[in-house]
């Protein structure tokens, strides 16, 4: 059997198939499976090893009163904390890094 030599151009084969320019250049194929990443995760998730992810939620600009602002920080302080004990570290990781 023989194959038809392709219509595209060489910027459209590029675009299509990467550098190499072959439908063979693509050696690394990964069958993901989302069923067993579930499965994993729920079992995680009930050994309770899962981290929580807490995000520091930003207020909207504009005019705030003193009491909406002590407000959120009261209602983000377990978020706030761990972003500041993070920012904490990674200064402390980079000034034994760079020797400051």
């Amino acid at each position: 059997m023989r194959l038809k030599r392709s219509t595209l151009s060489a910027a459209a084969r590029r675009q299509l198939f990467g550098r190499d320019g072959g439908p063979r250049a693509a050696k690394h194929v990964i069958n993901f499976n989302t069923d067993q990443e579930y499965q994993h995760n729920e079992t995680v998730r009930a050994a309770g090893e899962q981290q929580i992810h807490q995000p520091v939620r930003a207020l909207q600009g504009g005019k705030h009163s003193l009491r909406q602002l002590v407000q959120n920080v009261h209602n983000q302080r377990e978020a706030l904390e761990d972003s500041f004990a993070k920012g904490k570290s990674n200064r402390k990781e980079a000034s034994s890094r760079y020797g400051w």
